[in-house]
This record gives C-alpha cells, sequence and structure tokens, in this order.
C-alpha cells in the first residue's frame, strides 16, 4: 500500500523564521489527511539546535517526536546528506529512536557545494567514486536495519545513478527518485523513472516546468 507523507522542505521558509515547530508541523499533515512526515535533518537559517527542523539534539526531545507520530499512526523519514560514516551513524542513531526505515541522502561535494560540482561543472569521476563510500556504509545500515536512498540531486541523471547502485550492489542502498531533478539534468522524468524503477525506496513528488531567462531556458519550481 503506498503511502503519502509531506516533507518539513515544504514548509521549509515557516521553520526557519519560526512560524512552525516540528509538533506543530506533525500536527498539520495529519490533520490534512496524510501518512506521515519526512523530516530534513539539515541545518538552515535560524536552526540553531543541531537537528535542523526537528530541533533539539537530544534523545529526550527525539523520543517525545517519537512518541507523538506514533500516536497518530504516522510513519517518518529522515533526509540529510553525504556518507560519512560517523555523520550517517549519527543520523541512524536518531532514525531508531524515532522509527524511521529510510534514511534519504544525496552525493555531497566536499567544500559545501550543493552537488558533485568542480569548476561548474558535475564531477563525474568523484561521483562515481562515492560507490566505495557508499559500500561502507553497508554494515552499519545492516546493523540498523535501516535503509538508505540516495537521491538523483539535480545534476546527476538516472542513468548515472543505476550505475552508481549497481556498483555498490546492496539491498540497503536505493534510490530516492526525485519527480522533478531529473528536468536539472535536461533528462525527461517517465524515462527516468522506468530506468530506476527496481532501486527506488522513496520518492519527492514535485513539478516544475521550462520557461525561458533572458533566451536561456531555465527550471522554475511550481504547484502541483
Amino acid at each position: 500500500m503506498m503511502k503519502i507523507g509531506v516533507d518539513t522542505e515544504s514548509l521549509h521558509l515557516w521553520f526557519q523564521n519560526g512560524r512552525i515547530d516540528i509538533f506543530g508541523f506533525i500536527d498539520l499533515v495529519y490533520e490534512v489527511g496524510f501518512d506521515g512526515v519526512m523530516i530534513n535533518l539539515l541545518t538552515k537559517k535560524n536552526q540553531t539546535e543541531g537537528l535542523g527542523a526537528l530541533g533539539k539534539d537530544n534523545p529526550g526531545h527525539i523520543r517525545e517526536v517519537a512518541k507523538y507520530l506514533q500516536e497518530r499512526g504516522m510513519f517518518v523519514e529522515l533526509a540529510t546528506k553525504g556518507t560519512d560514516v560517523a555523520h550517517i551513524r549519527k543520523v541512524l542513531d536518531v532514525a531508531s529512536i524515532l522509527g524511521a526505515k529510510t534514511v534519504r541522502t544525496y552525493i555531497a561535494y566536499p567544500g559545501g557545494t550543493a552537488n558533485q560540482m568542480k569548476n561548474g561543472a558535475f564531477d563525474r569521476d568523484f561521483f562515481f567514486g562515492q560507490a566505495t563510500a557508499l559500500r561502507k556504509l553497508v554494515p552499519l545500515l545492516e546493523e540498523y536495519k535501516i535503509d538508505l536512498a540516495v537521491e538523483n540531486h539535480e545534476l546527476e541523471t538516472c542513468g548515472e545513478m543505476l550505475t552508481l547502485l549497481r556498483a555498490v550492489g546492496s539491498r540497503r542502498v536505493g534510490a530516492l527518485f526525485d519527480s522533478g531533478n531529473p528536468m536539472m539534468a535536461w533528462e525527461e522524468p517517465v524515462q527516468a523513472v522506468h530506468k530506476i524503477l527496481p532501486y527506488i525506496k522513496s520518492t519527492h513528488i514535485k513539478d516544475q516546468v521550462v520557461c525561458l531567462y533572458q533566451n536561456e531556458p531555465v527550471i522554475c519550481g511550481m504547484p502541483l
């Protein structure tokens, strides 16, 4: 049975400007009638407590959130970035307390850039080299019994994602398919999803259009 949740990124400006916290977000998602939440742990503006939209970085607070979700019968997934073993272990500790079965990450290039960039271009050597880093995470994922879903994050095509995941070769490491991000790599989304379908563990559903800005085609987000 398909379950549909809402990502905290949908209200990221509310979180960053103190209009909502994780409990208010869960209430809103529950009242609208969705099945669960995806919580982004990445630090953003005004989020100084250590775990992004989740809030305080302490076990007591995390257990309170877990109880809040359980009382409402809601699932939870977590989102982070990178493949550093110590960092992923920390995220898996949080996921274990919350009862999350899936953690999302993406391959982030060293130096803090959002994607696998080198001199303004997609660094394929670095991207495919991350298969080694992902394989090192497999024993950890087996220990926690949690899946890692690697997102197609704007620059890599799903064909390149498929090559990466095959190189990892673990049932614990799959894909988070973002339906809008293939367009960023000039890839047709429906064709993209069929390439990577057997590896998908979770999805981000969003809508985008191609429009012209100063005679150059650009991708713009829009309401579903």
